[in-house]
């Protein structure tokens, strides 16, 4: 079993209702034995079944045998040793390398040790407490998309699962640059800028200009994370150099770049 879990032992005897049964342990690989009582994580200590609830890992490899008596008669019956073994709970350790801050284009790897052997596909990763499908191994790798608090639990190849979750969380990296990408491009590119947490949603306002300072596009869009994606389809527009401004609510320019449509 896993530590902290239940387990029972069972003896049947014959002779009739004068039968009396007293569980032992040891713990000393079956050199000496004493009497179990119920109490703490034993139960049914002089009954046919031996109950062990919420088992410790000072438990593991522990001996139990049950002696019988049947009055009238004298001398008593033990049976043959069962062993129990207790298997340890993985301990967990998450990191993120490089980074636990990031901007577009930047991506950082999660990663998990365990104190114990799990399997292949073992893993199960959880975004801001909801699992993200697929993701089961060792490693995940989080771009800016990814942002939030990463929680990871696992299943070694004894079955026993961590008890405490490893966590981590990825946060946005504040950066003045505006992020157009890709570029060049065909005409459809991602435009992103910094929106500090705690001001959005916001509203952005993207306009685009031509080479000769007409403006040939303009949207809207609600900015609801630090980096929110911003998308832009130019495809049916003209091949070219074309200047591209990002505005607040009053129409006032936050920041200007340059996409290649070729």
């Amino acid at each position: 079993i896993c530590a902290g879990g239940n387990t029972t032992f069972t003896a049947a005897s014959t002779g009739g209702a004068g039968n009396s049964l007293q569980w032992q342990v040891s713990t000393d690989n079956g050199a000496t034995y004493t009497n179990v009582a119920d109490g703490g994580v034993y139960s049914g200590a002089t009954t046919g079944t031996l109950t062990i609830t919420g088992a410790g890992s000072n438990l593991n490899n522990a001996r139990y045998r049950v002696v019988a008596s049947a009055a009238p008669c004298a001398g008593t019956v033990t049976s043959t040793a069962g062993t129990l073994t207790v298997n340890p709970l993985p301990v967990l350790n998450l990191t993120a390398n490089p980074f636990t801050a990031i901007y577009p284009g930047q991506t950082t790897t999660l990663a998990v040790a365990s104190t114990t052997t799990v399997p292949a596909n073992g893993y199960t990763w959880f975004k801001n407490g909801v699992i993200i499908p697929g993701a089961n191994t060792n490693t995940l790798v989080v771009d800016v998309d990814g942002i939030g608090t990463y929680t990871v639990s696992v299943a070694d190849g004894n079955g026993c699962g961590n008890a405490v979750p490893a966590t981590i969380t990825i946060t946005s990296s504040p950066n003045e640059m505006m992020f157009i990408y890709p570029s060049p491009n065909s005409g459809q590119f991602q435009i992103r800028y910094y929106s500090a947490p705690g001001n959005t949603p916001l509203p952005r306002f993207v306009n685009v200009y031509d080479s000769k300072g007409a403006r040939v596009y303009s949207q809207v869009y609600s900015v609801a994370s630090p980096y929110s994606r911003m998308d832009v389809n130019m495809t049916s527009f003209q091949k070219g150099i074309y200047q591209v401004e990002l505005a607040d609510r009053n129409g006032v320019r936050i920041k200007t770049g340059r996409v290649v449509i070729l």
